[in-house]
């Protein structure tokens, strides 16, 4: 995955790739309105003018979300292409997260192939 200097579209590349797998601290989160992208666009900080695009990366968490009011469908990736698995999770049920990943709007990765929109969790 490629580096930027900063967190704009056109902005220069640094040289630098970070490996598949690697695993990197993330400083500070930017988030921009892009005219090349459907929705909000989010990059990271990895510290100092290392900027790597959100939607290429998931963030690891370890947390447990509630279902909203409306049930939820599940989805076989985190974009707003992904398919649904025919799993449909209910209201007020709770789900372990494993990691998030911004793609226009956050999922939720609830393991395996599984992923759901973050905004319909309470």
């Amino acid at each position: 995955m490629a580096v930027w200097n900063a967190p704009l579209t056109g902005t220069p590349i640094t040289g630098q790739t970070l490996k598949h797998g690697t695993k990197w601290r993330v400083f500070s989160v930017a988030t921009f309105k892009d005219q090349y992208w459907y929705d909000n666009m989010a990059w990271y900080n990895l510290g100092g003018n290392r900027w790597v695009v959100a939607n290429y990366v998931n963030i690891a968490v370890d947390k447990t979300v509630t279902v909203g009011a409306k049930p939820v469908a599940v989805l076989n990736g985190a974009s707003y292409s992904s398919n649904g698995t025919g799993k449909v999770l209910q209201p007020g049920t709770k789900w372990h997260v494993a990691a998030e990943k911004f793609n226009g709007v956050l999922f939720y990765h609830l393991g395996g192939h599984q992923w759901a929109r973050a905004d319909q969790f309470n």
